[in-house]
C-alpha cells in the first residue's frame, strides 16, 4: 500500500513538472513571437 501511495505521488510530481515545463516553453515562444513582431515593426518605420 505505502508503495502504491509513492508511486502515485511520483506520478503527480512528474506531471507537474511536465505540465510547469510546457507553460515555460510556451511563455518563450509567446515572447519570442513578439519579439519577433517589434522587430519587423522597428524595420518598417
Amino acid at each position: 500500500m505505502v508503495t502504491y501511495m509513492m508511486n502515485y505521488i511520483n506520478v503527480l510530481i512528474t506531471k507537474k513538472r511536465i505540465l510547469e515545463t510546457n507553460v515555460l516553453a510556451e511563455i518563450n515562444w509567446l515572447l519570442l513571437m513578439h519579439l519577433n513582431v517589434l522587430c519587423h515593426f522597428l524595420n518598417l518605420i
